[in-house]
């Protein structure tokens, strides 16, 4: 469909980030891309006047590098991941989702704050050891995000999936529908088939000339693309701070810095039952603090009288508090309690709340041990970018001009190598990095002989190229091909006979001779199948997909047609009767599986017109 990516991704860029989180961008793509870009202008579209700012773009853009790497384990330099593949389709989506969050937000659709932070809390990646922790969430979304862009990130993909369940939620299926649908799915088919089975050999064998022939007339089969080898020299980051020697003073001079800037503030648990201001809630409010002030259970009590429909059948359990996700009474009076203890009722602009803290936890910083390696790494890398900086600056200077790749060499002290040969659709390697494959083939290298530029991927590696080796596209020597083309028109000659055989028995059906009387002359098989249905694969998935394609026989007259089947033979089916099915025969398990099943294709058809009536009537500029 048109829009299934759009209804894809109303999962999420949250979910989209949540899902790459561990793999850095930094290293990846350069934190520059993210922020620079905008020197190109601030604004990439509008949506009914709205603006898609630049930043914005760059940070879809790579969320959408690291999906689809993590998805398909892709390398980082892989040509799928290229701006120039990825931009326009991420823009578009991002168009869709804007007039579709517009039109949310126009039909009264929103989220609170409350509401968003609970979602954010229960995401695993900002959790330690199965709680909420503010800094591990600062620290993983400071890459793309801050936490007012991630919460407005967050409300976006929590309206938008709304707009899919509500719609999918309302839709239904009438009796007569499944009843239709039963008629279908569960036909059966009377119907019989003559085999023509496949040869070992044509009737008239394949010669010499006949592959020649067929070599001439279709060169273009046999075209080997044109191909290049090269030589490279290969600065690495990773490969320098590999090399560097971090004193552990250091480490903990850096750790101790962590320590004193760690925030311990304790970690509050809470529940609470809620009473929503409306008519008669006083009362309801002095209900609940007489049964809590009897020793009723707190839980028990949350389920029967809270207001907050999203946490009153976990007991009122509100998980970890996040201030900013609470009004500022209620935040204070938690604050104020003894674990287990429970509140008088907190009046705040929703109603008044009955707070319980169920859990307080002092937290504490990571142990050296726990942060020694990633600081170390950390150091090694900061004080391996220097060496890198200057590195790159001397292998453009030994390369600019110079007739081989070895004097750069030597100076970084590193081999030059040698790729295999590669197309301009690239190959493994060095040679998968689109530009490195776009320098090999350009004029500099293939067409004069020199030596590349120095080719930045990522910011951590950098690469000058030099041709070694030049192919041009070629035709196939026909020596090469001979085998493949042999076997390739013996099997179309044994196709093309079987059919034609297949041909003269149906023509002798058509004309009015029984086909078991047919089959016996010519030595074929011949077998009836009665009352098949859609799922007797027994009798062979094209046979069954041509029978039951065939149209509805009249007047008690069969409908014939030929069949291919896979791996070479044929058959003739003529198919006798057609029988409806009916609810009846379904069991209810099945009847329960139909309907689901076409409840879903509905919903998805009208939430597909709902998006494209929205899209349509958006006045979007680019």
């Amino acid at each position: 469909m048109m829009l299934q990516s759009v209804r894809d991704n109303l999962k999420g860029t949250v979910a989209v980030f949540v899902l790459a989180i561990f793999i850095i961008p930094l290293i990846l793509f350069g934190v520059e891309q993210l922020f620079v870009g905008s020197l190109g202008g601030a604004e990439v579209a509008t949506v009914n006047g709205e603006s898609i700012n630049r930043v914005d773009f760059q940070r879809e853009l790579t969320l959408e590098k690291q999906r689809l790497q993590q998805q398909f384990e892709l390398e980082p330099n892989n040509p799928q991941l290229d701006d120039s593949v990825l931009s326009g389709p991420v823009l578009q989506r991002m168009v869709q989702r804007e007039a579709l969050y517009q039109a949310a937000v126009d039909g009264g659709m929103g989220a609170s704050t409350e509401t968003l932070w609970k979602q954010i809390a229960a995401i695993e990646a900002f959790q330690v050891d199965g709680k909420f922790n503010s800094q591990v969430f600062k620290d993983r979304i400071s890459y793309l995000y801050t936490p007012a862009t991630f919460l407005a990130a967050t409300e976006k993909d929590f309206i938008l999936s709304h707009i899919n369940t509500g719609i999918a939620g309302s839709s239904f299926v009438t009796p007569e529908e499944l009843k239709l649908l039963a008629s279908i799915t569960q036909q059966k088919r009377t119907f019989f088939t003559v085999e023509i089975p496949k040869a070992d050999k044509p009737e008239v064998a394949v010669t010499d000339g006949d592959v020649e022939q067929y070599y001439q007339n279709n060169s273009a089969q046999f075209i080997e693309p044109e191909k290049v080898s090269i030589d490279y020299v290969e600065l690495s980051l990773d490969q320098l701070a590999s090399k560097v020697q971090v004193s552990e003073a250091d480490i903990q001079a850096v750790y101790q810095e962590e320590v004193s800037n760690f925030k311990a503030d304790p970690r509050y648990v809470v529940a609470h039952i809620l009473i929503e201001d409306k008519d008669g809630a006083a009362d309801k409010v002095k209900e609940v603090a007489a049964k809590l002030e009897g020793g009723a259970d707190f839980a028990a009590l949350a389920k029967e009288y809270s207001d907050d429909l999203g946490s009153k059948q976990s007991g009122g359990n509100l998980g970890i508090l996040i201030e900013n996700a609470y009004p500022k009474e209620f935040v204070e009076a938690a604050k104020k309690l003894e674990v287990g203890a429970v509140s008088a009722a907190v009046k705040t602009d929703v109603g008044h709340h009955f707070i319980k803290l169920v859990e307080k936890t002092n937290v504490v910083p990571p142990t050296f041990e726990e942060r020694k390696d990633t600081i170390a790494k950390q150091l090694a890398t900061q004080l391996a970018q220097e060496e890198y900086i200057r590195l790159s600056n001397v292998l453009d200077e030994r390369t600019f001009g110079a007739d081989s790749l070895k004097y750069a060499a030597e100076a970084l002290g590193v081999e030059v190598q040698t790729s295999e040969l590669f197309s301009r659709s690239g190959g493994a390697g060095v040679a998968a990095i689109s530009q490195v494959v776009n320098e090999a083939f350009g004029d500099e290298v293939l067409a004069q002989g020199h030596n590349s530029r120095v080719i930045d991927v990522g910011g951590v590696r950098s690469f000058v190229i030099r041709l070694k080796e030049h192919k041009p596209e070629q035709l196939k020597p026909l020596a090469d091909v001979k085998e493949e083309i042999f076997a390739q028109l013996t099997a179309q000659r044994i196709a093309s006979e079987s059919a034609a055989r297949a041909r003269e028995v149906l023509q002798q059906i058509q004309s009015g001779k029984a086909a078991e009387d047919v089959a016996k002359e010519a030595g074929l098989e011949y077998k009836l199948h009665e009352n098949a249905s859609r799922t007797s694969f027994e009798i062979g998935g094209a046979v069954l997909q041509k029978a039951f394609s065939l149209a509805r026989p009249a007047d008690g007259n069969s409908v014939f047609d030929l069949a291919s089947v896979p791996g070479g033979g044929a058959v003739v089916v003529g198919l006798k009767e057609v029988i409806d099915g009916t609810i009846e025969d379904l069991v209810d398990a099945q009847k329960t599986g139909m309907q689901n099943q076409l409840r879903f294709q509905i919903s998805q058809s009208e939430l597909e017109a709902f998006e494209n009536n929205v899209i349509a009537k958006a006045k979007i500029k680019r």
